[in-house]
C-alpha cells in the first residue's frame, strides 16, 4: 500500500481533492494524510504489532485503506485473507503464519475461533477510536521504513485450493513506471477498485494510481446495476474487473450506453479466471477497444499482458510477456520447445516470489537464469503471443487435455450461459459445469456435451448442469464447490 510519505506530498499539492472514497464518505488527501498519521502513531506504540506481521479479513473500505497504509509506512506485513474461505481454512492460515494480531470486520468476526496467543481487532472500532485519540502533531517524527519486509501471497490454483507463497524484494517501482508509461496513466484518473483488496492484483493497481495522486474509489461488488451508478456517479476512468463482473457488465448494457453514462471510462484490466473467446468480443462489441487481459499471478505465475488492439486478432492469446519478464516452454526433460508446440510454461521475472512456506516451488536453470516452472501449458506463435492451453497440476492426465479449447468450444454452444472445466488428477475424471441460457432438454445437453468432449479426447466426463455457479470475487471457482461437486 501507498506510504506516508506519498499521502503528505499529495496532501500538500491537492489537500481537498478526494483520495479516498467509499459508501460511507469521501477522505480527502489531507485527512487520507491525518488519519494516517494517528494510525502509525497509535500502531508505533502496540508492543504486540511491533514489527510482526498481521493479517485481515474484510472486504474493502476506507478503513482497511488507512490500515494498510499504516503498516506500510512502518514497514509491517500486513496481508488480507480471502473471506470467502470456510472457517477451517482460515484458522489454519493463521496458525501457519504464526501471526500475533488479526484485524477483522465485524460481519466476519464470527468465521475466526479463538487461537492463542492471537490477538484479534475489529477493524470498525480500531480505526474509529483512533481518529478521536489523538491531537495532530508535526509529522517530522514519523520513520518510513523503506527496508525489505517480507509478505506473504495467498495463491489459488486451478482446484481454487488456496497456497501461501512469501516474497521480499519489491517489484511495484519497476512494474508500475512502466505501466504508466505504456499507457499513458496521469493524476487526473479516477480509479474504481471493486475487486477485493486481498487480490495481490487489486491491491498493485489501487498503489499505482495513488501514487500518481489519483482519486480512487473503493466499493464492493453487488450487481451490475449497482457497479454502473459507482462508474457513472464517479465518472470512473479506470478500473480492474475479473471476466466473471466484466461478463455482469457487458450483459446489461450496449455501445450507447456506454458512450452516454461512462464517458470517462478508457481503461479496463481483466484478471483472475480464463477470460473466454467468447466474453472477449462480447466485451469489445459493447465497450470498446479498452479492455486489457493481464494472465497469471506477480508472483506465482506467468506475467502476460493481451492489449486490447490485439484482442480480435489473437482473441485465444493472453499476450506477451510484460517488460522484464522472459518465457520459456518447455519438456518433461527442461528442454525448450519450439514455436507452436504445447509444453509447461517457465517464466524467469524479478516479480516471483521467494518460495512457498507449506511446500516447495518448482525452480530450474535454463540458459544459466533461474526460472520458475508454473501451473500453465501452452504454446507459443511466430509472433511470440502466449497462448495457455490448460491451468492444473503437473501430471499426465491433464496434459492430455487442453481446458481451455475445451471450454471455449463448449461456449459455441449458444444455449449455454458459462462454463467451467476442471481436471481432477487424482480421480482421473474431467468436470464440466454448466448454465444454460434458457431451458434445453438435459438430454441433449449431455449429448452435445459429450460429443465436443470426446474431441478433446475426454470420453466420459461428469457433467454437471447447474442455475449457477459459485465463484469467487476474483473470479474463481469455489474450491469446496469443485470439490463438492466433481
Amino acid at each position: 500500500m501507498i506510504k506516508y510519505d506519498s499521502i503528505e506530498k499529495y496532501s500538500r499539492i491537492h489537500p481537498n481533492k478526494p483520495a479516498l472514497i467509499d459508501k460511507n464518505g469521501v477522505l480527502s488527501w489531507a485527512e487520507f494524510r491525518y488519519a494516517t498519521y494517528k494510525l502509525i502513531s497509535v500502531i508505533s506504540l502496540s508492543n504486540s504489532i511491533e514489527g510482526n506481521p498481521c493479517l485481515y479479513i474484510s472486504r474493502n473500505s476506507n478503513s482497511l485503506a488507512l490500515l494498510g497504509a499504516a503498516f506500510s509506512t512502518l514497514g509491517i506485513p500486513f496481508q488480507g485473507l480471502d473471506y470467502h474461505l470456510d472457517m477451517e481454512r482460515l484458522n489454519d492460515l493463521v496458525k501457519l503464519l504464526n501471526v500475533k494480531n488479526i484485524f477483522i470486520s465485524n460481519e466476519f468476526k464470527n468465521k475466526l475461533n479463538d487461537i492463542s496467543g492471537c490477538e484479534v481487532h475489529c477493524i470498525e472500532t480500531y480505526v474509529d477510536e483512533v481518529k478521536i485519540k489523538l491531537d495532530d502533531h508535526n509529522s517530522d517524527n514519523i520513520q518510513i521504513n523503506n527496508n525489505p519486509i517480507k509478505n506473504y501471497v495467498f495463491t489459488f490454483g486451478a482446484d481454487g485450493t488456496p497456497k501461501t507463497g512469501c516474497r521480499t524484494d519489491s517489484f511495484e517501482k519497476k512494474l508500475f513506471q512502466s505501466l504508466q508509461s505504456k499507457y499513458s496513466f496521469n493524476g487526473n484518473d479516477i480509479h474504481l477498485i471493486c475487486m477485493p483488496m486481498h487480490h495481490a492484483s487489486s491491491l498493485i493497481w489501487m498503489k499505482l494510481f495513488l501514487l500518481l495522486g489519483c482519486t480512487v474509489v473503493i466499493c464492493n461488488y453487488e450487481n451490475n446495476y449497482n457497479l454502473y451508478e459507482i462508474m457513472h456517479r464517479h465518472n470512473i476512468s479506470t478500473t480492474i474487473l475479473s471476466p466473471m463482473i466484466l461478463k455482469e457488465v457487458v450483459e446489461g448494457l450496449n455501445q450507447e450506453d456506454k458512450e452516454i453514462y461512462f464517458p470517462a471510462l478508457r481503461f479496463i484490466i481483466t484478471c483472475g479466471k480464463n477470460y473466454t473467446m467468447r466474453l472477449k468480443h462480447d466485451a469489445i462489441n459493447v465497450l470498446g477497444n479498452i479492455i486489457h487481459e493481464y494472465y497469471g499471478s506477480p508472483e506465482t505465475g506467468i506475467n502476460t499482458i493481451l492489449d486490447s488492439d490485439k484482442t480480435l486478432k489473437y482473441p485465444g492469446s493472453v499476450g506477451c510477456e510484460l517488460e522484464g519478464n522472459k518465457i520459456k516452454i518447455i519438456n518433461d526433460n527442461n528442454e525448450t520447445l519450439t514455436l507452436e508446440t504445447i509444453g509447461r510454461i517457465a517464466i524467469n521475472s524479478y516479480m516471483n516470489m521467494d518460495d512457498y512456506v507449506e511446500d516447495t516451488a518448482e525452480f530450474v536453470l535454463l540458459d544459466g537464469e533461474k526460472y520458475l516452472l508454473t501451473s500453465d501449458y501452452g504454446y507459443k506463435n511466430a509472433e511470440g503471443y502466449l497462448f495457455v492451453v490448460k491451468r492444473g497440476n503437473h501430471s499426465s492426465f491433464i496434459n492430455n487435455h487442453i481446458i481451455y479449447g475445451l471450454e471455449n468450444e463448449l461456449l459455441n454452444l449458444t444455449y449455454l450461459f458459462d462454463v467451467h472445466v476442471y481436471a481432477h488428477d487424482e480421480k482421473s475424471i474431467s468436470c464440466i459445469n454448466v448454465i444454460p441460457k434458457n431451458y434445453q432438454p438435459s438430454s441433449k445437453i449431455r449429448s452435445d456435451i459429450k460429443a465436443i468432449s470426446q474431441k478433446y479426447g475426454i470420453s466420459e466426463p461428469v457433467i454437471n448442469i447447474n442455475s449457477e455457479l459459485d465463484y469467487t470475487l476474483t473470479g474463481k471457482l469455489n474450491h469446496q464447490y469443485i470439490h463438492g461437486h466433481c
